[in-house]
């Protein structure tokens, strides 16, 4: 009729729309403009703070609701641009347990010099003797991680602390809690490894001869005189010998002392399981697991796993075969008769066990949260409870969580083949290296014109060898 007032039409111009991230851990908006008819007939409905939160709980959306933000989208939209309206909370690892220390560790200690920075063979106070119930070390327990929640306000796992390895050895025990280590008895302190052990000493007053027999020990080993030729001294920790060991054969478990110096050895090899430090070494077969303190070496075949240091009146290396993984510092390598001289610095295969520890993680949690979203999937699917851009989301959600497992095995898989050598180990040589003496890096030979150098220092980067000075 003429004079009434025809009623306005009323039209929703936009869409919301919800993101989760692929760890769950962020929830999004993206608000959407919908093309809509002439203004004049309708009124447009405006984006309200219900709306938003109704569309967030349709999916789920329910940890972490930053409102403050969801109310500044009403206000100001922002449209077509995600905006985060939920955060979760994200887990906290655990620590790893530790242990600290109350004694001196074996590579805590450095050898005693003399007058003119010489090193005292004749006084190797290198032992720590234990005191019964003296306290040894504490055990810092490894603590619980605390789980975190995603934006669904599912928990989201964190990683327990690992326990620390004990230090519990032979005769030692644990008071209250397992925290605080103490030694059962008086005794000789050694390290195997991170574990603590108090052993007897066995003393030997004067030469291992036929008054001695052979000796094979459990624990330490102390000869004040020589090991005399065709002798055996095989000892479960330390062997200290204040004479010299002359065509014996050595074995310990922990390290070997040797006051005056070896000459020869017998139909095998000298092997020491820990360090060695002699006076001097001379035709000599030694095997040690440790570092070598010496002050020459000469004719001898050596195979360390550690450093080779020459300290002393001479300080030289003359003959034979050198091979080890750490750095080898002398004053003198080879001699002017250019005596055949070898040095070999070996390698070790490496590879980024960090990255690939880190990589399985990962794709183990993505697996586990693709497994989740499929389970979610099914069940929307099934009984029909979720629409259609819902469904959507969910679908793209996991597309993407399978995407990421793909490359993560891929690099993960790349990094495990992904081995290369390293050579930690240099030659330092303080006067002069001879034209004789031939130093390796692997099976590469320094070759480098006259190859007879003064204070130097040999070593390898880069993929190649180089030559500095010192």
């Amino acid at each position: 009729m003429e004079g009434q007032v025809q009623k306005r039409q009323v039209f929703k111009a936009h869409n919301v729309k919800v993101l989760v991230s692929s760890d769950t851990m962020a929830a999004f908006i993206e608000l959407e403009i919908i093309p809509f008819p002439d203004e004049d007939e309708y009124d447009v409905l405006p984006v309200t703070e219900e709306e938003l939160l109704q569309t967030l709980a349709h999916y789920k959306i329910v940890f972490g609701l930053d409102e403050e933000r969801i109310r500044s989208l009403t206000e100001q939209p922002a449209w077509h641009t995600p905006v985060q309206v939920a955060c979760g909370k994200p887990p906290v690892d655990g620590q790893d347990g530790s242990v600290d220390y109350y004694i001196k560790r074996d590579a805590e200690y450095r050898p005693d010099f003399g007058e003119e920075d010489i090193i005292d063979y004749m006084n190797l106070e290198y032992f720590q003797m234990a005191r019964k119930n003296q306290l040894l070390c504490k055990v810092i327990k490894a603590t619980p991680g605390v789980e975190g929640t995603n934006v669904y306000g599912q928990p989201v796992r964190a990683i327990d602390g690992l326990p620390p390895p004990s230090p519990r050895g032979k005769n030692t025990y644990f008071g209250d809690q397992e925290v605080f280590l103490k030694a059962e008895r008086d005794g000789l302190i050694r390290f195997v490894r991170h574990v603590i052990d108090i052993n007897e000493v066995l003393h030997i007053p004067g030469n291992v001869d036929f008054s001695t027999g052979n000796i094979r020990f459990s624990g330490d080993v102390t000869i004040e005189g020589d090991v005399n030729p065709g002798f055996t001294v095989e000892a479960a920790g330390n062997i200290r010998v204040k004479g010299m060991a002359e065509g014996a054969i050595l074995r310990s478990g922990g390290d070997i002392y040797i006051a005056r110096g070896i000459n020869g050895s017998a139909a095998e090899p000298i092997r020491v399981g820990g360090n060695l430090q002699s006076g001097y070494i001379e035709n000599a077969s030694v095997e040690v697991g440790g570092d070598i303190v010496s002050d020459y070496i000469i004719n001898s075949n050596i195979v360390c796993a550690g450093d080779i240091t020459l300290s002393g009146s001479r300080e030289l290396i003359i003959g034979g075969s050198i091979e080890l993984a750490g750095t080898l510092t002398a004053k003198y390598i080879g001699s002017e008769r250019e005596t055949p001289t070898k040095i070999v610095i070996t390698g070790t295969r490496v590879r980024n066990e960090e990255l690939i520890a880190s990589l399985t993680r990962e794709i183990s949690d993505h697996t586990e949260r693709a497994a989740a979203l499929k389970t979610i999937l099914d069940k929307f699917t099934r009984d029909g409870s979720a629409g259609h851009e819902q469904l959507e989301v969910a679908k793209e959600q996991l597309f993407l969580l399978k995407r990421h497992i793909l490359k993560a095995t891929a690099r993960l898989k790349e990094q495990e083949e992904n081995e290369r050598v390293v050579y930690r180990g240099a030659v330092l040589c303080k006067k002069q290296k001879f034209r004789g003496a031939k130093i390796y890096f692997g099976d590469e030979l320094f070759n480098h014109g006259t190859n007879e150098f003064d204070r130097c220092r040999i070593f390898y980067a880069d993929g190649e060898i180089n030559l500095g000075t010192l």
